[in-house]
């Protein structure tokens, strides 16, 4: 008989691992997962149950002389637990990672008359992870249960996988050291999630959701918005929850210099002083806080443009890239003291290759403080435009959306296949100490967002497959069956290979390298059509292999809108001046037109697919998803075509 597991099972946490906060917070997201799925919370205990404690709380539709079914869940840090229960030694080793994490049913204990069903973690992380292992492969709750609205259904009690070899969860050679989001551009969530108090974009509540989503798919860091003070509650609540706290481009060392005081001087080279106290206030401020923080060096304007554009006496890159180092080499200085001083652990030192840092450091202008994580971002579409440039050591800034006038912010746009295709590359290259993964506003990219950090925490099943395309299938396979079922995983997977396919936002030249391995050409057609349906650049198969070329990518949602916009005001200007319309403007047009002739029909065919496979293969609990998500993404598309 099959082992179960229902509201009435004891769960055992130890003192020790309870009293860390970050454990305690996921257990309570757990909590209310026992409760949805089982109809109750389950007793807790800090000690190991007798015979007697389970057969006073066993289940309750267990015959009593049948106790082989009976289950106690030991969770914790394997350390803690193993000193109450023999057998979690042998779960995970002594020396095991601090994100290592298993969740294994060993054998019917005689004596205690139950069979241990044994979470642990190698440390903090691991325990963490552990507790979210426990709801997602036992009770069956869906990791982005909160983004994709799949709400986990009463069961009343469940069967425990009872498998013969226990599988440990661990990091790889492969897996990204620091991996976790930035939520930016939060408009969406701060309609929907407003903060009562004003302190923040949106409240508490949502950070806290947004944190529980990091660590559920095996995050464990954190930008806590764009334009936030390092004091704010959410910041102490990303740190509580055992997140490193990272920091993106232009905030370094956290510093919100999107609401630098009027008036007041914002120059390394005319103010040192001034910023240099600055920053030694805020790194001072989260070291003795007691954060683990992922400090941002680098040094650009106050609104996210270069600094010379503030100070023009700056006029050779040359001259530009040693005042940025200059203000680099200090910031270091500054985040050993604050450390030091704190009695805290420096984990990471990065600085972003954004816009013109990545000029300059391709120049050769850039000297960074030893042991600066170099991070390239991509162009807001999956894409990486120098790749030679990336090392061993290095990282990624990845988007899966972006508000930015061309990509995608409303829609999903970049394939699994663009993500596998360039986070390889970085494997490849050994370029994986760090990877943020920009999701704009999180609700619309549940997909993407579910790709890169499958892909982050372990590439090996997606690197596995022959190339790019075949990943995407296995991903979206595997993907669609949690949101949609068995029955209709193979009609989804389906439209959403369509749906990726669509020339407006595929359009892409993808070159394999080296030439004549297997097939993932892609050529662009005049006016911005794909000449036919993209196709995925193979994946390098080792680490030895030159990873793929990507030469330029398409467009989101956004690009029509503002192409339609500029083209209404370049008219405008045309027609003040009393002058035939430019032949800018011209151009502009017959891009579009090409660019919509080559989209429309995809997308109106797959409009009525996807609406007949709501009718005909998607549960109903489901179809609110569909509409949400598939479906409204493809109807935004078809509105901007037509």
């Amino acid at each position: 008989d099959a082992a179960m597991i229902d509201a009435f099972s004891p769960v055992v946490i130890p003192e020790e691992s309870l009293a860390d906060e970050g454990l305690s917070l996921a257990w309570r997201d757990v909590l209310l997962d026992f409760y949805r799925v089982l109809g109750g919370p389950p007793m807790v205990f800090n000690a190991t149950p007798s015979s007697e404690t389970t057969q006073t709380v066993s289940l309750s539709h267990v015959d009593p002389s049948d106790a082989q079914e009976n289950v106690a869940i030991f969770l914790g840090q394997a350390a803690h637990v193993g000193a109450l229960v023999e057998a979690a030694s042998s779960v995970l080793p002594a020396d095991a990672h601090e994100e290592a994490h298993a969740c294994c049913l060993m054998g019917f204990n005689a004596t205690a008359g139950y069979r241990p069903l044994i979470c642990v973690g190698g440390g903090r992380l691991g325990a963490i992870y552990a507790a979210y292992e426990l709801s997602h492969s036992v009770l069956g709750v869906d990791p982005q249960n909160w983004i994709t609205d799949q709400t986990p259904q009463y069961a009343g009690a469940v069967a425990v996988p009872d498998n013969s070899t226990c599988i440990v969860h661990a990091p790889v050679d492969s897996t990204f050291a620091f991996r976790g989001f930035f939520v930016n551009d939060e408009d969406l969530l701060g309609g929907a999630h407003r903060d009562p108090g004003a302190r923040s974009v949106f409240s508490l509540e949502a950070w806290n959701r947004v944190c529980e989503q990091v660590l559920r798919l095996r995050g464990n860091a954190i930008i806590v918005g764009t334009a936030g003070y390092p004091d704010e509650e959410s910041f102490d609540l990303a740190s509580r929850r055992g997140l490193y706290l990272a920091q993106h481009h232009i905030t370094v060392l956290g510093t919100n210099v999107f609401r630098w005081p009027k008036g007041l001087p914002f120059s390394w080279r005319t103010s040192p002083d001034l910023l240099r106290s600055v920053w030694q206030r805020v790194a001072q401020f989260q070291a003795s806080a007691g954060r683990r923080v992922l400090w941002t060096l680098g040094y650009r304007g106050l609104n996210d443009y270069p600094f010379w554009l503030d100070d023009p006496s700056v006029t050779t890159p040359k001259a530009r890239g040693a005042v940025i180092s200059d203000a680099m080499r200090v910031q270091a200085e500054v985040v050993a003291n604050a450390s030091r001083e704190a009695g805290v652990a420096v984990p990471a030192m990065v600085t972003y290759l954004w816009a013109e840092m990545h000029e300059l450091y391709d120049a050769g202008y850039l000297e960074l403080p030893e042991g600066t994580v170099v991070v390239h971002g991509d162009d807001g579409t999956g894409v990486v435009a120098n790749l030679s440039a990336v090392h061993t050591g290095h990282g990624l800034y990845f988007h899966v959306a972006m508000e930015s006038g061309r990509a995608n912010q409303l829609t999903e746009m970049v394939s699994p296949a663009t993500a596998f295709g360039t986070l390889s590359a970085f494997v490849a290259r050994n370029a994986t100490s760090y990877l943020i993964l920009n999701l704009s506003d999180l609700k619309p990219v549940p997909l993407g967002t579910a790709a890169v950090m499958s892909f982050a925490w372990d590439p090996r099943p997606w690197m596995a497959q022959p190339d790019a395309a075949q990943a995407q299938a296995a991903f979206l396979e595997q993907w669609c069956t949690r949101q949609y079922g068995q029955e209709a995983s193979a009609t989804m997977a389906g439209l959403y290979e369509r749906y990726f396919a669509t020339p407006y936002f595929a359009n892409a030249t993808v070159s394999p390298s080296p030439p004549g391995t297997l097939p993932g050409n892609v050529t662009a057609a005049a006016g911005g059509g794909a000449t036919t349906a993209p196709t995925a650049a193979p994946l390098p198969l080792s680490a030895a292999a030159t990873p793929p070329t990507v030469t330029s990518a398409g467009a989101g949602e956004q690009h029509l809108s503002v192409l339609v916009r500029d083209m209404a005001l370049i008219l405008a200007s045309d027609l003040r001046a009393a002058r035939p319309p430019s032949a800018f403007l011209l151009d502009m047009a017959d891009g579009a037109e090409a660019l919509a002739l080559a989209s429309q029909p995809h997308v109106e065919a797959l409009l009525s697919d996807v609406q007949a496979a709501r009718r005909a293969a998607v549960p109903a609990p489901r179809q609110q998803f569909l509409d949400a998500h598939l479906g409204l993404h493809v109807a935004i598309s078809a509105h901007a075509l037509r």
